[in-house]
């Protein structure tokens, strides 16, 4: 039977289940949101057991034609399923997006790690979404979300059940072509609950835009890790890497470095980061963070006055942790799969970059000093975006040296011109950080003070929009800054 056929088979399979929950729901209104956590579950099954039927270029075509299909969908207003919010229906997108992702990544090799990953979020976050529903329990303080212990429970008990599977062997007599057991594996249980806890922690803190992507792709890769390194020495790193990662997360929100949010994302990040680059990856990121966490505390009790002119304050919530380090956890985990030293380099550049920008910021406002717009070199006041001064080029500077030191022990060659093309990276990362705030970041104008900021808050009230574009705030400027010094080095290296 040709792919063709088997789709149109699934289409009609999936069409006519979505009739009978759509007419269930209708009628019976209050068990609504269990409907269709039913139909999510039913859906999950049919997507994840598809790579052992039909061939990858099939699924490649076919993931491909939802995305535009939903996009259209989307962009006209045509899908409402009736029961769901508008804002749900951009799941049907997520999720094409993610198979499309998927595909390409793991098959047709790794079907079992594709099926595991998927069928991990339809199931286990439709039984937290019940479970939480029938019993609430203890709400848990996440990123803008409803979770609850009792969810939380579900999920984590769910997933560890799914991952015990292939040991079970059921899996291997109900789905064709199965090959993965876990036979060779040392200790697979440890690795199971670990990774099992990993990835509810981060179902949990995920907003719900990016619980699709972090959980199915995160979680792919834990399941990748554990298939392909059969020794205990990945599972003590992994517990001994986030076991770090905990008490730094915890100890930095206790003395205020770190909002809770922050800290959630700061465990999360540097959790890959010690388990995956070991003390290689781990000095550099902690060099950053705790200097550059200290300079901003001491900034801002020396001059606290410049914080009007900022979007956030020196203790950093999630999006800037992500902001910072988020190239350096993506980083760690394609040189885990695919090693090259260049991965090293280019995670040190971006790591240079942001703390070129920070310092630069930081030392350049301890002192009222002459500051001007990077673009027309005319004097601004100080602390808005886009503006420079020598001082704080010079702590810019100072910050990119740092770093460099911090990853210069495992650099064995041309030492010298490592710490200058590291150097110059961050140099430039930060001024086009600069750049950006000078002429795309959006900026907005106090209603109340007349103040130009980049706060959409000031004096109590609501700023009003002055120039730039809404989406480039300064995350979005300091993540840019990062991605120009890694571009450096990869030019560099790609063009020499």
């Amino acid at each position: 039977m040709s792919d063709l056929i088997k789709l149109f088979y699934g289409i009609i399979l999936v069409f006519t289940v979505t009739v009978i929950i759509d007419q269930i729901s209708r009628k019976n209104p209050g068990i609504k949101v269990l409907m269709w956590k039913i139909f999510q579950f039913f859906i999950g099954i049919v997507i994840s057991v598809l790579p052992f039927y039909i061939s990858s270029s099939g699924l490649l075509i076919a993931s491909g034609i939802t995305i535009i299909f939903a996009v259209f969908l989307l962009k006209f207003k045509f899908i409402k399923l009736n029961t769901i919010e508008t804002k749900k229906n951009w799941n049907v997108l997520n999720y094409a997006i993610v198979y499309f992702i998927l595909t390409l990544l793991l098959l047709p090799h790794y079907k079992e790690i594709f099926f595991l990953s998927f069928f991990i979020y339809t199931t286990s976050n439709s039984l937290s979404v019940i479970a939480g529903n029938l019993h609430p329990g203890m709400k848990i303080s996440s990123l803008k979300n409803d979770a609850s212990l009792t969810g939380f429970a579900a999920f984590f008990i769910s997933t560890l059940i799914i991952l015990l599977l292939p040991i079970s062997k059921l899996l291997v007599y109900s789905i064709p072509g199965w090959n993965l057991t876990y036979t060779e594996s040392i200790n697979p249980v440890g690795y199971i609950i670990l990774i099992s806890l990993i990835i509810s922690v981060i179902e949990v803190f995920s907003t719900e835009k990016i619980k699709i992507y972090s959980v199915i792709l995160i979680g792919s890769f834990l399941i990748y890790s554990f298939i392909n390194s059969h020794s205990p020495i990945l599972l003590n790193y992994m517990l001994i890497g986030f076991l770090l990662a905990g008490i730094i997360a915890a100890l930095s929100y206790y003395v205020k470095f770190l909002t809770f949010s922050g800290s959630v994302a700061t465990f999360l990040l540097a959790g890959f980061l010690f388990s995956f680059g070991q003390v290689k990856w781990s000095v550099p990121i902690l060099t950053f963070f705790i200097l550059s966490s200290l300079l901003s505390k001491y900034r801002k009790n020396v001059r606290s006055e410049v914080e009007d002119y900022f979007e956030k304050s020196g203790v950093r919530d999630h999006w800037q942790v992500f902001a910072n380090g988020g190239f350096g956890g993506v980083l760690v985990i394609v040189n885990w799969i695919i090693p090259n030293d260049l991965f090293y380099l280019m995670y040190i550049a971006t790591l240079s970059a942001v703390c070129a920008d920070t310092w630069a910021t930081e030392i350049g406002t301890l002192k009222n000093t002459a500051t001007y717009n990077i673009i027309t070199l005319k004097p601004i006041k100080q602390g808005m975006s886009g503006g420079i001064s020598f001082i704080g080029t010079l702590g810019g500077f100072l910050g990119a040296i740092v770093i460099s030191f911090s990853g210069i022990f495992w650099i064995e060659e041309n030492i010298i011109l490592y710490v200058v093309l590291i150097v110059f990276s961050g140099l430039v990362g930060s001024f086009f950080d600069s750049l950006l705030g000078a002429t795309l970041q959006v900026q907005y104008k106090c209603s109340t003070c007349g103040k130009i900021t980049e706060k959409t808050k000031h004096c109590n009230n609501t700023s009003e929009y002055n120039r730039g574009y809404i989406w480039m705030n300064n995350d979005i400027v300091n993540l840019m800054a990062g991605f120009a010094g890694l571009l450096v080095v990869y030019l560099f290296y790609n063009l020499m």
